[in-house]
C-alpha cells in the first residue's frame, strides 16, 4: 500500500466519526486501531500516530484503548 492509500483509509474514517453517542464513538474508534493495527503490520514505517490523528481521534477517543 501506498500513503495515499493510509490517507484515503484515515479520511474515510474521519468522515464515518459519531460527533454523539458514546457507544457509536465507541465502535468507531476500535475499528480505526483494528485498521491502524493492520497498516502498521503491512509497513514498518507506518506512523500510527499521524494516521490516528488524521482519522479524527481525539485525546478524550483514546483512553477507550486498551493498549
Amino acid at each position: 500500500m501506498t500513503r495515499k492509500d493510509y490517507i484515503a483509509i484515515a479520511r474515510g474514517f474521519r468522515t464515518a466519526r459519531p460527533a454523539t453517542m458514546l457507544q457509536k464513538r465507541h465502535g468507531w474508534f476500535g475499528a480505526v486501531v483494528a485498521v491502524a493495527d493492520e497498516l502498521a503490520q503491512d509497513n514498518v514505517r507506518f506512523d500510527r500516530q499521524k494516521f490516528l490523528d488524521a482519522c479524527g481521534v481525539e485525546p478524550g477517543d483514546r483512553t477507550w484503548s486498551k493498549s
